[in-house]
């Protein structure tokens, strides 16, 4: 009796401790998405940032010709 309860809590201690571990990758990836994602819309923001600049005259557009 002793040795099956003794077996039984081992088990769920063993099944959290599982599954404590998958929650933690999960956060992981979810940060890492996260972050991902944030550099995206800077990236996406910077971008719409220059192409709203206005060229005034038009010697400027042959400095970004190669």
């Amino acid at each position: 009796m002793i040795n099956s309860r003794n077996l039984i809590y081992t088990n769920i201690l063993d099944l959290t401790a599982d599954r404590e571990e998958q929650l933690l990758k999960e956060i992981r990836d979810l940060k890492a998405k996260l972050r991902e994602r944030e550099v995206q819309i800077a990236f996406s923001k910077k971008l719409i940032e220059i192409s709203n600049r206005e060229v005034k005259r038009p010697n400027d557009i042959k400095r970004f010709k190669k």
